[in-house]
């Protein structure tokens, strides 16, 4: 009787709804943590807005379209203070993100009736929707809150429950906490084909030029550069990194994004460059403000160290192929994230003035010396290629989402009183 009852659960299959906030950076681990729900074979809705999916579209597999379908929900202007096409923060200084949180919030009613049309039988929903718990409770959804966040930094902030509350007892502390693994991203996909359609071609040509110019450095001798989409430096702290780069003396590739409210060219890097920077770096460094892909870039042989902004995406995808880092916090978790991969010797951050926060183009050059080629840097060489066996083990953080799809089916809708 107990195995026939195994055999029943394992054959339920759930409607999940998933709603993520609107940033690259959490849409992107709620699109992985759905994919692999969709893989085993659980029907999700994902929503968001127009061109957000359109963002993400390419990224999932033909073979889950069947089971992981796109909802679409318009964001609604609110007071005419966003720009038109901006529906994430990647799309905005700032400044106005709070704006884009009212267009967010304003959301509530689709989402209301979306939900009681659908009657999933899960919510999984990000920080922000502080409205959607109210509303799944009122038509008697379960829900559960996705951190893309460490623990670490959720037991410095707390649960959204606890905003902007002191915790005070243990039992402020306790939540059911179930792990999710790091959802590492797949291996890097081949080149895309020159004959196909929706741009990919483009993509193509950029990465066929982007690889001959890796393939002509030395092995482990590149740093990758990539502070991710929001956090974006000051113009004096982008003079100090570019010419630490070139103090450090090793070829670079850099991912560089304009200053947040900036109305420069964004295809033209030299007018956020120091003068004469790109023609004494010519050769050994490779500047992008385009696309770039960051699994291909850092699973290259000649790249030996990731100059990263600590977002935690981009650590794992870091360490999940072997690659060294060099901590450049910004904003948000990152700090937190910083200090514990110092902490551990996993990671080495980048000195900073402790009265001012700044840091110099000595401090950059030291830290990428240290990291990359210097004896003393072999420590967190030898890290990353010990985490990478446990970063880039899709088997053991697939058993982390069996486990949670488990749980899901034993307390989904219809067994909760």
């Amino acid at each position: 009787m107990a195995d026939q009852n195994q055999d029943q659960e394992e054959d339920i299959r759930l409607h999940i709804v998933v709603f993520p906030w609107l940033a690259l950076g959490h849409l992107i681990p709620f699109l992985e943590l759905s994919k692999c729900l969709a893989e085993k074979g659980h029907r999700i809705s994902f929503v968001s807005t127009p061109r957000n999916l359109q963002r993400l579209l390419p990224k999932i597999p033909p073979n889950l379209s069947s089971n992981l379908n796109l909802i679409s929900f318009p964001l609604p202007q609110v007071d005419n203070l966003l720009p038109d096409q901006a529906e994430a923060t990647i799309d905005l200084p700032l400044h106005q993100i709070p704006y884009l949180k009212k267009a967010y919030d304003a959301l509530d009613a689709p989402m209301s009736s979306f939900l009681e049309t659908s009657t999933p039988d899960w919510i999984i929903y990000d920080f922000a929707p502080h409205w959607l718990p109210p509303i799944a409770s009122r038509l008697g959804i379960p829900s559960v809150f996705f951190s893309i966040f460490t623990a670490s930094f959720n037991a410095f902030i707390g649960p959204p429950s606890q905003a902007g509350r002191s915790r005070m007892t243990p039992e402020q502390f306790i939540k059911p906490v179930l792990p999710v693994g790091l959802l590492p991203p797949p291996p890097p996909p081949p080149p895309p084909s020159v004959q196909q359609d929706n741009g990919e071609d483009d993509k193509h040509e950029e990465w066929m030029r982007i690889s001959e110019w890796l393939d002509k450095q030395e092995k482990g001798s590149v740093v990758y550069v990539a502070l991710g989409t929001e956090a974006t430096l000051s113009q004096e702290e982008l003079t100090e990194l570019a010419l630490g780069l070139e103090e450090s003396e090793l070829p670079f590739f850099w991912v560089l994004r304009k200053p947040a409210g900036s109305s420069t060219d964004h295809q033209d890097p030299s007018v956020l460059l120091p003068d004469g920077f790109q023609e004494r770096t010519k050769g050994r460094g490779f500047v992008c403000m385009s696309w770039a892909p960051q699994l291909r870039i850092l699973g290259h042989p000649s790249v030996g160290g990731f100059l990263t902004h600590c977002g935690w995406s981009s650590i794992i995808e870091g360490l999940a192929l072997g690659c060294p880092l060099i901590l450049l916090p910004v904003i948000n978790d990152q700090a937190l994230n910083s200090r514990i991969l110092e902490w551990k010797k996993i990671g080495l951050e980048i000195e900073r003035d402790e009265e001012d926060g700044l840091f110099t183009k000595e401090s950059v050059a030291k830290s990428l010396r240290t990291v990359v080629v210097e004896e003393e840097g072999e420590t967190f060489r030898a890290k990353a290629r010990e985490l990478r066996g446990v970063f880039g083990d899709k088997e053991r953080h697939d058993r982390y989402v069996g486990d949670f799809a488990r749980y899901l089916k034993e307390y989904r809708r219809s067994t909760r009183k």
